[in-house]
């Protein structure tokens, strides 16, 4: 079943605690700057990088591999990697 598609600072701040001031701060220096709102976010240390990938893994109902090496899980990808 396909989810209805939201907004990565709709799912930041629903999903992962960032606040709405800090996502409407973040979204007026987009405006001005041309920045990416979770690099913006990133760069402020509201939140670190791992979040950022969780986060936008939910926004397009992908895996995320922080997710699955947290959880003990392994994609072809990391153990493609190994070999």
């Amino acid at each position: 079943m396909i989810q209805q598609w939201r907004r990565i600072g709709e799912i930041l701040h629903q999903d992962f605690g960032v606040s709405q001031e800090q996502i409407e701060a973040a979204l007026a220096e987009q405006v001005a700057g041309g920045e990416r709102l979770g690099q913006i976010l990133v760069r402020k240390k509201v939140l670190d990088s791992p979040v950022l990938a969780q986060a936008l893994a939910r926004q397009f109902d992908l895996p995320c591999l922080e997710s699955a090496r947290a959880s003990g899980r392994e994609t072809t990808a990391s153990m493609s990697a190994r070999s």
